[in-house]
Formats: C-alpha cells, structure tokens, sequence
C-alpha cells in the first residue's frame, strides 16, 4: 500500500484508501511527510451495506435469513442496514420479525408487488431514506442458510 519515489516522501494511491476520501474515484497520488498523519486519517469511516428484500409470507423463512445474515462475521469496517418489503403477508411476517433486529426498516406492500415489484419498491424506499449507502445487495429471503 505504500510506496516510495524519489522525492522523499510516501504515497498511498486513492484507489487503495477505501472510504478514506468518500465516493472519489480519481487515481491522484497524495503525498504525506508523515505516516503517522495517514494513520490519523478518517479510516473509520464505515462503509454501508443497504440489504434490500422482499417477502410474502415467508415468515420463518424470512426471519432465518435475516439471523443468518445478522450473524455473519462482517469486516469492522461494514455496517449493514436492511430494508424489507412485506408484501401484504397474512401470516404475521411482519408482527414476528418487528423489533427483532435493530437494523431493519419493514416496509408494507399491498400484496401485488411480487418479487420485481418489492425489490423496486425496498430500493425506492432505501434510495430516499439512506443517503451514505455505497453497496447494494439484493437477496431472496431463503438464500442465505447457516451451515
């Protein structure tokens, strides 16, 4: 990650400071006299992950994937957010999954989204709530298992 030239000083490339200088994705090279000052640098900004899911009475299913998601060893530097579409469900998905985990945010469809129409409406619902997501990651509600 560090390299030298020959004027002295240590460069670190912008493409290998992830998150350190926010969505730029310019190939500049900065110079620092001072390594130290580079590890004072903002690198514990984390990055994050919006979860975007959609469900119709799926209940256990969609629980089971959400605690395997949740449990998953995740680098310290990712926070995740989960946005799910209940989409009409009479099976108490919602009433069930609701206050169980800290980071998710249920949505109520009208029962006629279907998969399309749910993630549509999850990333919609994200996009205008979420404004510091840098991944995306759709999911079906059972694929994800922990073994």
């Amino acid at each position: 990650m560090y390299g030298n030239c020959n004027h002295k000083h240590n460069w670190i490339n912008t493409s290998t400071l992830l998150g350190v200088f926010g969505k730029e994705r310019e190939s500049k090279k900065y110079w620092f006299k001072d390594l130290n000052k580079l590890e004072m640098m903002s690198f514990k900004k984390k990055k994050l992950i919006t979860v975007l899911l959609t469900c119709h009475n799926r209940k256990m299913k969609t629980y089971s994937c959400l605690e395997a998601l949740l449990n998953c060893e995740l680098d310290d530097s990712f926070e995740l957010k989960i946005y799910l579409v209940d989409d009409g469900s009479t099976d108490g998905t919602t009433e069930f999954i609701q206050g169980k985990f800290a980071n998710l945010q249920i949505i109520q469809g009208s029962g006629n989204l279907f998969w399309a129409g749910g993630m549509r409406t999850a990333w919609k619902y994200a996009d205008e709530h979420e404004k510091n997501t840098d991944y995306y990651l759709m999911m079906i509600p059972l694929s994800l298992r922990i073994h």
